[in-house]
């Protein structure tokens, strides 16, 4: 009788309980699906059921799809220059952030990898996508019906902050694309804060209909707007500090 008591009392002890969960770097850069790629080897190693979307797949007990194109290449094609270089190049890092978004959903959305992997996979217990240059994977929210887990990996961007109700003052915290630095003179602010207001506008006008045009194009004019989405992200995990 004793012995039945210890191996239920075991039998309870060992189970473990594991969630699906879908995780997506969409974007063809290698530092930020780093990232992804320590949070995906993590949750393996806590014995959770990975899905891991990336140009750059790992090795692990995981499924994973590779979301390479045959001919392309994706290491050492980004200048970083204009990251550190004139004010007018910085401000103009929009553009290739537009470039970047829209290509990649048009580029994703229609291969026959991911038409396949959204007609045959999931539910999925919880999704974890990067927020940077478009919102058009958090379409995979609306399919999947999951809980959505946002990841900044380039600090946080101007148009990200208002999704999460996060103070993004302008008289003390540096745009991720500015040279705030101290001491911060009253120019200084006056350009960082219109340099925000211009980030806005410019993901608002151009960079967040390119995603919504392509996500309708797949999931079709039911699909929420991908704003209306974004608002309902459970979670921001943030890869920077303004402090630092």
């Amino acid at each position: 009788m004793q012995l039945v008591q210890v191996l239920t009392l075991l039998s309870i002890c060992l189970v473990v309980y594991s969630y699906k969960i879908l995780i997506i770097c969409p974007f063809p850069g290698r530092s930020h699906c780093k990232i992804f790629e320590s949070i995906s080897l993590s949750l393996m190693d806590k014995q959770h059921n990975v899905t891991f979307l990336s140009y750059f797949p790992i090795k692990g007990n995981h499924t994973s799809l590779d979301l390479r194109q045959p001919g392309h290449s994706y290491l050492n094609f980004l200048d970083m220059g204009m990251f550190t270089g004139t004010k007018l190049q910085r401000w103009l890092v929009m553009n290739m952030a537009q470039t970047f978004g829209k290509e990649i959903c048009e580029q994703d959305f229609r291969t026959d990898k991911i038409r396949k992997f959204l007609n045959d996979s999931g539910p999925f217990d919880v999704i974890v996508t990067q927020m940077f240059t478009s919102d058009c994977y958090l379409s995979f929210m609306h399919k999947f019906e999951a809980p959505v887990v946002g990841v900044s990996t380039f600090g946080i961007m101007e148009w990200v902050c208002e999704k999460f109700g996060l103070p993004s003052n302008p008289g003390y915290v540096p745009n991720v694309f500015s040279d705030l630095v101290n001491p911060i003179t009253f120019a200084r602010r006056i350009d960082n804060f219109l340099m925000g207001i211009f980030q806005r506008l410019y993901y608002e006008n151009l960079m967040a209909s390119n995603g919504e045009k392509t996500a309708k194009e797949y999931f079709g004019e039911g699909l929420p707007s991908l704003s209306k989405i974004a608002f309902n992200v459970s979670m921001l995990l943030v890869n920077a500090h303004f402090n630092y």
